[in-house]
Order: C-alpha cells, then sequence, then structure tokens
C-alpha cells in the first residue's frame, strides 16, 4: 500500500467521524439561540422530509466510504484505486444530502422566521464532504 492510500485512509476514516458527529448533533440551524437537529421533534410537513432525506442521503454515504476504506485495505496494487471511486460515490451522496437540506430546509426557514442561522452541524457536514472528496482522490492516486 502506497503512502498516498494510507493518506486516503485516514482522511475518509476523519471524514466519517465528522459526519457522524454532524448527523448526531442538534446544530443544524438555530432559532433565538435555540438548536435543531435532524432528528427535532419540533419538525413537520415538509421539514421532516427535508430532515429525513438529508438523514438517509448522509448514512448511505459513510456506509460508502467504509467499503471504500475497507477496499483501499484489502486491495493490492491498482485495486484501490477501485476503493477511491467507492468513496467518490459517497462523496456524492453526502453532498447530496447537503444540497437537498439546504434547499428544502433553507426554503422553509428563510420565508417563516427571521433570526434563523444554519449551525455548527450544517457546516460540519459540508466539511465531511469536502474532506472526504479529498480522501478519495488521495486513495485513487496511489
Amino acid at each position: 500500500m502506497e503512502g498516498t492510500q494510507k493518506i486516503g485512509i485516514f482522511v475518509l476514516a476523519v471524514a466519517i467521524i465528522l459526519n457522524i458527529v454532524a448527523i448526531a448533533s442538534s446544530g443544524w440551524y438555530t432559532v433565538a439561540d435555540v438548536s435543531f437537529g435532524l432528528s427535532s421533534s419540533e419538525s413537520t410537513g415538509a421539514a421532516v422530509t427535508a430532515d429525513n432525506l438529508a438523514l438517509a442521503l448522509n448514512i448511505v454515504g459513510d456506509i460508502f466510504l467504509a467499503v471504500a476504506i475497507g477496499a483501499i485495505i484489502v486491495s493490492k496494487g491498482g485495486v484501490g484505486k477501485f476503493g477511491g471511486i467507492i468513496g467518490l460515490i459517497g462523496v456524492i451522496f453526502i453532498v447530496a444530502a447537503m444540497i437537498s437540506y439546504t434547499i428544502r430546509r433553507g426554503d422553509l426557514l428563510n420565508f417563516l422566521l427571521d433570526g434563523i442561522s444554519w449551525g455548527y452541524s450544517y457546516v460540519l457536514g459540508w466539511v465531511s464532504g469536502a474532506v472526504a472528496l479529498f480522501g478519495s482522490i488521495c486513495a485513487m492516486c496511489g
């Protein structure tokens, strides 16, 4: 296993951890100093759809990233590039989750209330996607 593949494995593992923290925490958006997460019981209607879609796509993305790590570890030589491709598929799911959440939840939040801001978990979700992209590219270059 080459050095860039080892870096790719480490970075993909960090991306999974960041995304799990983002999913589990309640800082996706803030209203009047109160934070709400993907599983907030206050959500109704279209907001539940946005939350559930983001949650499902993020989980599927994390599964693909874990499979990518396994494929890179198990592979010998050129097959590690396949792990990088699987990682890129995971990145697509994570970014799709973040885009769909931004569009669906953003429309609801911007028109209903003033004083709403995106929270740290929302930013962490985007960061995990970027970190996973970097890790996947490192794994493919190895």
